[in-house]
């Protein structure tokens, strides 16, 4: 998603197009192309750890579990729905997506619910934090999924207005 037109309208095409490049250097083991799509400090929080990169160096550590949990499940599709999209002004963006892995047809874990952060800065898209809806800590060696609870059940509330208890 780049772009050098401070006015650009965000579509949903935008962020399925930046979530398929995301996905595509994940599946193909392209550290550099992950590495342009963040925003350095990164923030990754999983349901128990919270990791930060600081250095681009320290990206390598969710690269790498990508790329172990990619090659064990002998992965041929990363598929990233995204749900919602929320801006907050021009150049701020929070997306919650869906994420499949997937052996030709089959998925390889459940699926699993995130949130992002995205900032445009000098026209150019990236990521600052994730919420991710895996239980990894560290140290990892393959993301791992509750089976059970793979996407948490969720309420909206509107301002104050809460549903009545029965």
């Amino acid at each position: 998603m780049e772009t050098g037109a401070a006015a650009e309208v965000i579509t949903i095409d935008m962020v399925r197009r930046f979530l398929d490049r995301l996905a595509d250097v994940l599946l193909h083991g392209d550290f550099d192309g992950y590495a342009a799509m963040i925003q350095l400090p990164f923030v990754v929080q999983t349901r128990r750890y919270r990791f930060i990169s600081t250095e681009r160096e320290d990206l390598h550590k969710s690269f790498d579990l990508w790329q172990r949990t990619i090659e064990v499940n002998m992965a041929t599709a990363l598929i990233h729905r995204p749900l919602r999209i929320e801006c907050f002004g021009p150049d701020s963006l929070m997306v919650d997506y869906d994420t499949d892995l997937l052996c030709k047809a089959q998925k390889v874990l459940p699926t699993f619910t995130n949130w992002m952060m995205l900032r445009r800065r000098d026209g150019v898209w990236r990521v600052e934090q994730v919420l991710a809806g895996v239980e990894n800590a560290e140290p990892s060696l393959y993301l791992r999924v509750d089976p059970a609870n793979p996407v948490p059940q969720t309420e909206t509330y509107v301002l104050d207005e809460r549903p009545k208890k029965s």
